[in-house]
């Protein structure tokens, strides 16, 4: 679902704001996208043992294995988003022309830093949704089209007016401050209602 919402945002972009930010801001994203999967790894790889657990209601186990995952997947995606940041930091200081091409297929920082930080509430998205979809349970699509649906909106009405940062901006905001703790409430009350009896 998260990739259809992204699809539309480039051409957006590009109409508004014209090819070359729009190249910036494809190239920024796809690159913070294919990150949070290498850092999604150690989640999916884990997924399984998730759904064995639950089969022998050893609950105690199943919660120790996901904060365990969820921690060592998000410094993770930390580590990999902040070494792009970095990397874009330095190419921008080098004083080499190769290193001056390189950066400018990118987003600057100041914008690329907010679809980071978008990536790393993503991923923590991605591990609730984990968890309940392992006990064959997924009350989320409700929350994840209406964000998704409202995060195409913002970029829209963003990229006309504010150019690539509304990219960044919108995701972060929208996912951080909406999606994200309406996942935990729902994770919450799931916990709640599954294993009050336990």
């Amino acid at each position: 679902v998260h990739q259809l919402a992204f699809a539309p945002m480039i051409p957006i972009l590009f109409a508004w704001q014209g090819p070359v930010i729009a190249g910036q801001a494809g190239m920024t994203l796809a690159t913070l996208i294919q990150l949070l999967g290498v850092s999604s790894m150690w989640l999916r790889t884990r997924a399984p043992k998730f759904g064995e657990l639950i089969a022998n209601q050893d609950y105690p186990a199943l919660e120790n294995l996901f904060r365990r995952t969820t921690w060592q997947s998000s410094l993770a995606v930390v580590g990999l988003t902040g070494s792009f940041c970095l990397t874009l930091l330095v190419l921008n200081d080098l004083p080499w022309q190769i290193t001056e091409k390189l950066a400018n297929r990118f987003l600057p920082l100041s914008q690329a830093i907010w679809i980071a930080t978008a990536m790393i509430v993503l991923h923590l998205m991605q591990c609730f949704a984990t968890y309940l979809r392992a006990h064959k349970h997924d009350p989320l699509w409700r929350v994840t089209i209406f964000s998704n649906l409202l995060l195409a909106t913002a970029v829209s009405w963003g990229g006309a007016h504010f150019g690539p940062i509304a990219l960044g901006v919108s995701m972060t905001t929208i996912y951080g401050c909406l999606t994200l703790p309406a996942i935990v409430l729902i994770w919450l009350a799931f916990r709640r209602e599954q294993y009050s009896g336990v």
